[in-house]
């Protein structure tokens, strides 16, 4: 099978997750373990927090999530506070089904654009036969403030890795400064040692 073919369960993952929320989220609300405080997945597990924004009184956070783990199936979810302290879960922002991050949609960062739309950069990882990696920076955006959320067009904006660098290439933190934006992303070297690259563009 072609790495560059879409993941081919695309539509019973969706399925899947959707049913594990429906089938447990009572009752892991009432678990008395259950974090209080603290904002923590409806179901299944919590990883990296991603794309944090806050935008007109309330803070936005993205979480990998996993709902059916074991399963390696890295999802963003998608939470809103006004204080911090008490999440309401709005439901997955993206799900791991495109070619490009049919792996799993792994970590990043957001923030609001000037038009006022939230946009989102990411890592899609992709796992061949033989558990050989790719990795792949990508966007995600929203024009009605967190309520929906669509691919860009053009994904990945950044395709593969330069020479000198092995496919542990990820986690696009976005920001900008006088008109241009940077994206860093942490990166590991042929040799084995770390690093951070830094891309720019003016749009």
């Amino acid at each position: 099978m072609s790495i560059y073919a879409p993941r081919p369960d695309a539509d019973q993952l969706l399925l899947d997750s959707e049913q594990v929320y429906t089938d447990y989220v009572e009752t892991v609300s009432a678990d008395p373990e259950y974090p209080k405080l603290h904002l923590a997945p409806p179901v299944g597990r919590l990883n990296d927090p991603n794309g944090l924004i806050y935008d007109d009184g309330v803070y936005h956070a993205f979480y990998q999530y996993s709902p059916l783990h074991p399963t390696r199936a890295v999802f963003w979810r998608h939470a809103v506070s006004t204080d911090l302290t008490n999440w309401s879960d709005q439901k997955t922002a993206i799900a791991p089904i495109s070619w490009y991050d049919k792996s799993g949609c792994y970590s990043g960062s957001g923030f609001v654009a000037p038009d006022g739309s939230y946009e989102f950069f990411y890592t899609g990882n992709v796992k061949d036969e033989m558990n050989n990696r790719s990795a792949y920076q990508s966007m995600f955006t929203s024009n009605d403030k967190g309520k929906t959320f669509e691919r860009e067009e053009n994904n990945p904006l950044i395709f593969d890795q330069p020479e000198g660098y092995t496919a542990h290439y990820r986690d696009p933190h976005l920001v900008e400064r006088n008109g241009i934006y940077y994206a860093f992303l942490g990166a590991q070297r042929t040799n084995n040692t770390g690093a951070v690259v830094c891309y720019s563009s003016s749009d």
